[in-house]
């Protein structure tokens, strides 16, 4: 009964200061740098360096005052890389490429009327990957990861 109560008051609170934002909705397009990162020790097997890739999507932002909060969604096309170390023939480097569906959820501060900063925690669900050049190629990743996104915005049709 208790949490009922608790949820029914964090509901009629939100929805009263909702009341007072300010809604703005758009396109969200840019650029990501991504790492495979593995989960266990795996011989001849390393981390390869950070690749970019890109994210496409729309947002949508209440801002409060100074405060905002700012839900997206997003595709997002990255890279990987794992080294492979083979005695006889050297090291190889393999590129994978994979997609995924970014839930990010920003809060964040704006700084004057054209600057914003913001962290998110992040929902991914992963929706293809393969090795670059062999589409047959899948690896073992996982299905959906939590993360978090930080970053500065401009609003560029404040400036005008």
């Amino acid at each position: 009964m208790k949490i009922k109560n608790i949820l029914l008051t964090l509901g009629l609170l939100m929805i009263s200061s909702v009341t007072f934002a300010q809604f703005n909705f758009g396109p969200k397009l840019g650029v990501n740098s991504s790492r495979i990162t593995l989960q266990d020790n795996v011989n001849n097997i390393s981390e390869g360096s950070s690749s970019f890739g890109f994210h496409a999507g729309a947002f949508a932002r209440m801002d409060f005052k100074r405060f905002f909060i700012q839900p997206e969604l997003l595709y997002t096309s990255a890279k990987g890389e794992l080294e492979f170390a083979d005695g006889s023939i050297g090291n190889q480097i393999r590129q994978y490429d994979f997609n995924r569906v970014d839930l990010p959820v920003h809060f964040g501060l704006r700084l004057g009327e054209f600057f914003r900063v913001g962290a998110a925690p992040v929902l991914s669900v992963l929706l293809s990957d393969s090795e670059q050049g062999d589409i047959n190629s899948q690896m073992r990743l996982k299905n959906s990861t939590l993360g978090y996104q930080v970053g500065v915005g401009v609003d560029l049709w404040n400036l005008v």
